[in-house]
């Protein structure tokens, strides 16, 4: 690990979407935009014509990611800077868990160097994790230019998964062969999450399936249960389209 950075510190991991608040921030963000841009709703036809070849696997979650920022497209890039900031202010003052912000609050008093990890867009990613108090953050950057591009490309890949894990080896927070690391907390309420809850030695995870909890069962795992603003598959399937078409 990075001496200068960490001289015994702990680290507190926290990834964003799912587990500081109950939302996919992208949906959130794209009917935020499209509240205030309806045209832009047509835009999204690409995505769903495209999601067939993802449910057969044959396109994975970093070109759909940028498929469905065509959303955004031909945005001067300082007119998604203002969203972005003005929506990071709604998400960090109202949507994050209040238990969430509480652990977040008592890492930062303990001295833990805490790090958000997301793959959500840095566009707005970054902007939240600055208004929390995370000391760094972990986003997958997106090229924008002077103008949103169509299919926007994504130069850093998507920050998903095993991507989040190298990212802080690299950074030297973590080490080549981590696994079960002393004074390493990771905070994370799925499956894709998996290299980096295996990563510390101390798990928490924010209502997992099931599935996820036989995965990582141990002492060393927390579970916190907080209420949804959906019951089952189907209503969390149809508040998501009302949302990301800004339709509320």
């Amino acid at each position: 690990m990075d001496e200068n950075r960490m001289e015994g510190r702990r680290l507190a991991l926290f990834d964003m979407d799912g587990t500081l608040l109950a939302w996919d921030t992208q949906v959130l963000f794209a009917g935020y935009v499209c509240r205030r841009f309806p045209w832009r709703r047509l835009l999204f036809l690409p995505f769903f014509c495209c999601l067939p070849l993802a449910t057969l696997r044959l396109w994975g979650d970093g070109r759909m990611k940028r498929i469905f920022l065509g959303y955004l497209w031909r945005m001067p890039r300082t007119k998604l800077e203002e969203l972005a900031m003005a929506f990071a202010d709604e998400v960090a003052g109202t949507l994050i868990y209040p238990e969430m912000k509480k652990r977040l609050d008592a890492h930062r008093m303990h001295g833990d160097l805490c790090i958000m990890a997301t793959a959500s867009p840095g566009f707005y990613a970054d902007a939240i994790a600055v208004r929390l108090g995370f000391d760094d953050v972990l986003s997958t950057s997106i090229e924008i230019g002077e103008r949103v591009p169509f299919f926007p490309s994504m130069p850093g890949g998507n920050n998903k998964g095993e991507r989040k894990v190298e990212r802080l080896r690299a950074m030297k927070l973590l080490s080549e062969d981590c696994v079960d690391e002393e004074d390493v907390f990771a905070y994370s309420d799925s499956s894709a999450d998996l290299p980096m809850l295996l990563a510390a030695k101390w798990k928490i995870l924010v209502n997992p399936s099931p599935r996820l909890c036989s995965r990582l069962g141990g002492e060393r795992v927390k579970v916190l249960e907080f209420p949804l603003p959906w019951r089952g598959k189907a209503e969390k399937m149809w508040k998501f389209a009302v949302e990301m078409f800004g339709l509320r």
